[in-house]
């Protein structure tokens, strides 16, 4: 099973996701699902790390185990959204799934 750490963030927005992915190498993501009660989990992944787990078959079918301030979520991935011309990756939705 693969784990990822991922640090929740409270701000939202293109201007903020932009600063994200240019000064501190992060990647903006979302939690959905069943098991969150209010609303999606906003959070922030290392970008190079997820790059490089994606490109593994693994990370697409099977069960991810994400840690975010010290809660574990088992999660898949739902969507990644990919830069038009450049290896980068945008955004990434996880889906919540309860085991």
């Amino acid at each position: 099973m693969i784990t990822l750490n991922a640090i929740q963030r409270y701000n939202c927005g293109t201007g903020y996701s932009r600063r994200l992915r240019k000064i501190y190498h992060q990647l903006p993501g979302i939690i959905y699902g069943v098991n969150l009660i209010k609303k999606p989990l906003l959070i922030s992944l290392i970008h190079d790390k997820v790059f490089y787990l994606q490109e593994k078959n693994e990370f697409y079918s099977e069960d991810l185990l994400l840690i975010v301030n010290k809660n574990k979520f088992f999660v898949r991935v739902k969507e990644i959204q990919r830069h038009a011309f450049k290896l980068n990756i945008l955004h990434i939705d996880f889906i919540s799934i309860k085991i």
